[in-house]
Formats: structure tokens, C-alpha cells, sequence
């Protein structure tokens, strides 16, 4: 429609342009409009100028004296220059009728340029293509071989790997937070930072009113109970041989009961703070313990200082012989792990060393915020590489599985569809439609169907065939 346009132009006024100058006579005129307006000249005037092959200066010393002189012409007037060149000058008339060309004149005779670039190339091309539907034939000559590479495709391994970051967590269970469960002064300390202690190995001693009041209430039951037992029996004796009544009997087999119960309630509460209730002595003091074994990792003990029953741990062990990291994983990558795939980790303090791990749990819960996954690697600690709070690099690696590998040059957007050029035999390609699944982190992609082994897939250049 633009070169329509712009043949019909010339045609109708100066009759010597053909549509071949097009692109010249566009860019001197609006090279011109700034110089011209330079000179004196309005913006207006300088528009709707055309000249043919004179000098800057030969052409701008024309234009003031022929726009001027030829102000109502009726269409246009050629006049020789000084040079003996003849210029073709636009009359007002003409430049309102072509105003509306301004704006894309020097854009549509660009487009004739190249589309007559285009033209030729097409036609070189078309020698050497020959299309029918999905088919392309390539001529043993063409150049096109020279722009596309073809592979076999072949069956290999393939494990989809990406990376993210996370962070060094204990297992669960294995870190203990040790703190005072009564009120009370710490009289002793059986362990020091760094110490390897087992579990029930006593930490620290604590006198304390609410302690002993709990352990006078414990062998007052533990009496009570003695009491009732006895006299249980000796009612039941009684009865047996026909001296006691049977309300006696009764009641003392309530009692018995009763006692019974509130001796088990005493124990539990001392169980609570994991008391050795066989070792208790009337009036001792409180000896707290570990529940785990591992390291000390946190000592807070002061003898002599008084605590309160909230007061922060006092001591903490850790077993760090395995340790969890908590990656973070984008809702676009999880899909493509599951429990019990290999793990590598990486840390700035051992920049070269890989430390390997397990995924151990999938979470369930997407933050809304993030469109980030927990996941959990469980890692082998014995030789402590890995720390408490460390950031971390996180490499997932998927089970290798046999599949065809593609890199993703190979593969193009048709209609919402990824299809290949597949070559069926020498020179002849159909485009195929296939199933893919893009790698995060890598330039290849996994076909899940559409290509068979052995086939030949053009894996470089595939827009050239189009």
C-alpha cells in the first residue's frame, strides 16, 4: 500500500522521480529541513521542498528565491541553478495536497528499499527451498546448509538439576534448650562449653523452696501409700477369717486406692523435670539433665546466681552429627524433585568442597508471598563442615533417567506448540510437533515424545527452513 502511495505521488507532480528514487528524494528533503530552516526559511516551506542533485549551498539560495517568487503557482516549477541544474520546486498547492505524507514519507522509502532487498533475497531463496505443507526441501546447493547443524538424537542419561540457597538447621530432636524448671540458686555445674555428654548426664544443681516442697509432697504420698497397703492387707486378712466386717473392709481397700493414686500424681509431677525418683533423698537439691546426647553448644551457668523458672536455657546441646539444610525452592522447580534425591551443598568457608546430602521432607505449604517451597536436605556433619545458621548454596540433582536430550535451539514456537525440524531423509525436513520439559539452570531440553531415537533433528539454524 506504500509504495502505492508513493508512486502515485510522484506521478501527479514532478513525472521525472520514478519510484527507484524514492528513498533519495526522501531523506534530501528531510535532511534539508533543518538547514533550510536555518537559513530563513519556515518549517512549512522547507517540508515540501524536492531537489535533484544540486549542492547544499546551490540548493539553499534557490529555495529562498524560488518559494518566494512562485508563492501562488499552481503546481510546480522546474528552474535551472546557477550550476546549470535543474531543480524541481513544490508550489503551495502541492505541498497542502502531500502534507499528510510528511510524517512517513522517509519511512515508507526506507520499506521499498528493503523490501526490494527482501524481494531478491526471496527470490534467491525460493530456488533453493521448495515448500509443501510442513515440508522442506533443501537443495543440495543451497546455502542454507551452511546455517543449520543436524543431530541424532540419542538416549542418555539425564539428571534436571538446579540451584538455590538455604540455611544450616539442627535435626529435630536433637538440640536441647536446658533451663532451670523451679526457682531457685545454682549450687553446681557438671559440664563446660564444648563437652560431649550423654543422655541423662546431670548439667547443673539447683536449690529450690518449690523443689523441695515437691519432693516432701512426694514422700508424704509415698508414706500414705504404705500406710493404706498395710491396712488393706490386714482388713482382707480380717475378713477372711471372719472378724472384720465388710464396711472395714471397704474402706480400707478406698483408702488403699486413693493413696495409691496420689502417690503415681507425685511421681509425675517429678517425672515432668526427669527426676531419678529411685536416687531422691529428702532435702536435697535439684539435679538437672540432659535428654540428648551431644555437644555443648551454649553454657550460661553461673554458680551462686538465682534464676527464675522462665528465665532463658542456661545450657544447650546439640547432636551435630547429622544436620538439616532448609533451602528455599521456587514453585516453578520443585516439581521436579522428590524424596530421596542426591543434594550438594556448598559454603563459602569450603569454597571447593562438596558436601553431599538427601532430600528428607517436601513441604507442603506454599508461602503466598515468596512462591517459594521448604525443602529439607539431610546431611552427614562428622567433620562439623557444616554450622548452625550457615548460609549455603543448594545444587539438586534429580535420579538420572534415560531420555532424549535436546539442546534448546532445536526446538521453536508454533501456534503455542514446541516443534522440531526432523530430517525424514537427505535434503527433506517436516516440521514436528513434540512434548518437552525445559532444564532450570541449563540450555537443554528433555522430549518427553514426538522424536524417536536415531532420528535427525535439526538442532541449530531451524528458522532458516521456515
Amino acid at each position: 500500500m506504500l509504495e502505492k502511495r508513493i508512486r502515485n505521488f510522484h506521478e501527479r507532480t514532478t513525472h521525472a522521480l520514478s519510484v527507484q528514487t524514492a528513498a533519495q528524494t526522501a531523506t534530501m528533503v528531510y535532511e534539508f529541513i533543518g538547514t533550510a530552516t536555518s537559513k530563513g526559511l519556515s518549517a512549512a516551506e522547507a517540508d515540501f521542498m524536492v531537489w535533484n542533485g544540486e549542492s547544499e549551498t546551490d540548493r539553499l539560495s534557490e529555495a529562498e528565491t524560488v518559494i518566494c517568487a512562485n508563492y501562488s503557482a499552481p503546481n510546480f516549477t522546474n528552474v535551472t541553478g546557477k550550476n546549470g541544474q535543474k531543480r524541481t520546486f513544490f508550489s503551495v498547492e502541492t505541498c497542502h495536497r502531500i502534507a499528510s505524507l510528511q510524517s512517513w514519507l522517509k519511512a515508507a522509502a526506507f520499506s521499498l528499499f528493503i523490501a526490494s532487498c527482501s524481494n531478491n533475497r526471496v527470490a534467491e531463496e525460493t530456488s533453493d527451498l521448495m515448500f509443501a505443507g510442513d515440508t522442506v526441501t533443501v537443495s543440495a546447493g543451497s546455502a542454507v546448509w551452511g546455517q543449520i547443524v543436524v543431530k541424532q538424537a540419542q538416549i542418555e542419561d539425564y539428571s534436571s538439576e538446579f540451584r538455590t540457597v538455604g540455611t544450616v538447621r539442627p535435626v529435630a530432636g536433637k538440640l536441647a534448650d536446658i533451663a532451670p524448671p523451679f526457682a531457685g540458686r545454682i549450687t553446681q555445674s557438671f559440664i563446660k562449653l564444648g563437652q560431649n555428654i550423654s543422655a541423662g548426664s546431670p548439667v547443673f544443681e539447683i536449690s529450690s523452696a518449690e523443689f523441695h516442697e515437691a519432693v516432701k509432697s512426694y514422700f508424704s504420698a509415698l508414706d500414705a501409700d504404705r500406710y493404706a497397703q498395710r491396712n488393706f492387707n490386714r482388713q482382707k486378712d480380717l475378713m477372711e477369717n471372719g472378724v472384720a466386717s465388710q464396711k472395714d473392709f471397704e474402706q480400707a481397700q478406698s483408702d488403699a486406692y486413693i493413696a495409691q493414686h496420689e502417690l503415681e500424681q507425685a511421681k509425675s509431677s517429678l517425672k515432668i523435670f526427669n527426676i531419678d525418683i529411685a536416687s531422691l533423698q529428702p532435702g536435697q537439691s535439684m539435679k538437672v539433665i540432659s535428654p540428648i546426647s551431644g555437644n555443648v553448644v551454649k553454657y550460661n551457668i553461673t554458680l551462686g546466681s538465682y534464676v527464675k523458672d522462665d528465665a532463658e536455657p542456661l545450657a544447650v546441646v546439640a547432636d551435630l552429627s547429622k544436620v538439616w539444610v532448609a533451602a528455599i525452592v521456587k514453585e516453578g522447580s520443585f516439581g521436579t524433585i522428590k524424596h530421596g534425591d542426591r543434594v550438594e551443598i556448598y559454603t563459602d568457608a569450603h569454597h571447593e568442597k562438596i558436601i553431599h546430602g538427601s532430600i528428607y521432607y517436601i513441604g507442603e505449604m506454599l508461602d503466598e508471598e515468596t512462591r517459594s517451597l521448604e525443602v529439607i536436605v539431610e546431611c552427614d556433619n562428622s567433620n562439623r563442615d557444616l554450622k548452625l545458621g550457615m548460609f549455603c548454596d543448594v545444587h539438586f540433582l534429580s535420579a538420572p533417567e534415560r531420555c532424549i536430550i535436546l539442546p534448546a535451539t532445536a526446538i521453536m514456537q508454533q501456534q503455542d506448540n514446541d516443534c522440531v525440524f526432523v530430517e525424514i531423509s537427505k535434503g527433506v525436513f517436516v516440521l514436528r510437533r513434540v512434548t518437552t520439559v525445559s532444564a532450570v539452570c541449563s540450555n537443554d531440553v528433555r522430549i518427553i515424545n514426538g522424536i524417536s531415537e536415531g532420528e535427525n533433528v535439526v538442532v541449530k539454524g531451524s528458522f532458516y527452513l521456515k
